[in-house]
């Protein structure tokens, strides 16, 4: 099977960092999905910068281990997304649904049992055993860190100091 492509929205320039109101480990894992992204990018001529950067990140983190298993992880997603994934750039203010995605697979994963409700979002049937083992691997090297991820839903509007809020069961939000 053929993998998609990651699509950015074009927010280089962008101050800050991404999901005011995330936890560090939340902001850490999705600026994390935006530069694995960046390095697998054809038109990227800096694709060593980018992987370098994400190690020396993971290794600042205290998680040098988990680098391996997030390349892992988003190398699944790739191979196996139903579309193509909807990414801001690294220090995009912004958190795309996509993005939210990712983030609840990790989050399920700390929990135990990735559920094909949320990978059938962005994961064919096939590779989401492959997707659900390394989001598992990864949240376990998180959650031994103390870094533990929520699963997140955007918020129709934002909250006034633009904090995230968690997903009711069932429940759906727009972003925008």
């Amino acid at each position: 099977m053929q993998g998609r492509d990651f699509r950015f929205d074009g927010l280089e320039g962008a101050e800050g960092a991404c999901g005011k109101g995330l936890r560090f480990s939340e902001r850490f894992v999705i600026w994390g999905v935006r530069v694995w992204a960046q390095s697998q990018a054809q038109s990227s001529g800096t694709a060593h910068y980018h992987c370098a950067t994400l190690r020396r990140a993971f290794d600042l983190a205290g998680i040098g281990e988990a680098h391996l298993v997030f390349d892992r992880l988003m190398t699944a997603i790739q191979a196996h997304s139903v579309r193509d994934i909807g990414l801001h750039a690294p220090r995009c203010r912004s958190v795309s649904p996509d993005e939210l995605s990712i983030l609840g697979i990790v989050a399920e994963g700390q929990a135990g049992v990735v559920s094909d409700a949320l990978m059938s979002k962005l994961i064919v049937a096939e590779g989401r055993d492959e997707v659900g083992r390394a989001a598992q691997q990864l949240a376990f090297l998180l959650a031994r860190r103390g870094m533990y991820v929520r699963a997140l839903s955007p918020v129709q509007g934002n909250a006034p100091d633009g904090r995230m809020a968690q997903a009711e069961a069932g429940e759906t939000r727009l972003l925008h």
